[in-house]
């Protein structure tokens, strides 16, 4: 009913709307029978009554639900009103991983184990914020704690295996890396998510053929996997197939692809360095598709349509497309894409179509 503490919550808010439904019956069925026996004067204190209860309740209510206004909010309020609660601060450096606070989300997952070493929460809390601040032994030992204690209660570890798999690689303990994988997409072999993870693992050591092998099998477990595919199409460019890079990209948009994969296909078409593959035209009208279909926020649409505007000749709008990008302060550009947007303007106002 509410009325003693049950369970590690500070304050039972979620738990008591429907236990405390009699209780508001029992009052309203109070109030009933005292309306019907008071006079006139006694009528006139019970509606005061109710409106003082009402309006006391209210006040009550708005102070209580801004406590809710976010995830960091509430944890935050629980720490301050409940003390050192070891539940709170786990989910408080979970919230705060997530806005990139990541020596704060540290300091929280450390008192969460102060109180609570087996909590699976803080462990993989600790565990990223401690690979986000390369940190990687004590991310390896918390990632392998939290993965422990999901297996001992019969819980999916999909996150942790993850996390544990990519630490190692940054470890360059490739070989567990590696089983670490094989063995999640071994548990899940329905979901395409995993082996599209796995292909970057060989893409970061320039092991294409391996890398296009588990991408294969990503689109062959979900053709609509947009990421698989377009990881798949660029697997395929580094190891020198632009036509089996097409081929992917040309059955992902027929299927419905999304702007990510009409875009790659344009740029494709627009610059490749194989007469038979370019098609520009073409290559413009899916740029143009692409550009429409992401409200013209998408770098790599625009890049593709500078590109096919190019590639059919008009310079003018390629060369009016790369400035927009460079220029426009909503295009937050990292150095290594500004250098290669500057190129590419070079190429344009030289009347010179870009080829890769």
């Amino acid at each position: 009913l509410g009325l003693v503490q049950s369970g590690p919550q500070v304050v039972a808010d979620r738990y008591s709307y429907f236990s405390c439904m009699p209780l508001a019956i029992l009052a309203g069925a109070g109030i009933a029978t005292a309306w019907r026996r008071l006079g006139t004067n006694g009528r006139n204190g019970i509606l005061v009554g109710i409106a003082v209860c009402s309006l006391t309740f209210v006040m009550l209510t708005r102070s209580q639900v801004r406590l809710w206004k976010d995830s960091e909010t509430l944890w935050t309020s629980v720490i301050e009103r409940g003390g050192s609660r070891g539940i709170a601060h786990a989910n408080l450096a979970s919230v705060l991983n997530e806005r990139g606070e990541f020596e704060s989300a540290c300091a929280h997952a450390r008192q969460a184990l102060d109180t609570l070493p087996g909590n699976r929460t803080a462990h993989f809390a600790l565990g990223s914020c401690s690979a986000a601040l390369d940190d990687l032994a004590t991310a390896e030992e918390h990632f392998a704690t939290a993965l422990d204690i999901a297996e001992a209660v019969g819980k999916t570890a999909s996150s942790e295996i993850v996390a544990l798999a990519d630490v190692k690689a940054r470890l360059g303990e490739f070989e567990e890396a590696e089983g670490l994988y094989r063995r999640l997409i071994a548990a899940e072999p329905g979901n395409a998510v995993w082996p599209t993870l796995f292909s970057d693992f060989y893409a970061d050591q320039q092991r294409w053929a391996e890398a296009v092998g588990f991408l294969r099998q990503a689109i062959k477990v979900d053709p609509l996997y947009a990421p698989a595919r377009s990881r798949l199409a660029g697997g395929l460019v580094h190891m020198g197939d632009l036509a089996g890079a097409v081929e992917v990209l040309e059955a992902g948009v027929r299927l419905g692809g999304d702007a990510a994969l009409t875009s790659r296909l344009a740029w494709i078409l627009a610059t490749a360095s194989d007469d038979s593959l370019r098609d520009g035209p073409r290559a413009l009208r899916l740029a143009l598709d692409a550009v429409d279909a992401t409200g013209g926020r998408s770098i790599t649409a625009l890049e593709a349509l500078a590109a096919a505007y190019a590639e059919t000749g008009d310079f003018i709008n390629a060369v009016w497309t790369i400035q927009y990008l460079l220029e426009e302060d909503t295009f937050p550009l990292p150095p290594h894409t500004n250098a290669r947007l500057e190129d590419q303007l070079a190429q344009y106002r030289l009347n010179e179509p870009h080829r890769e």
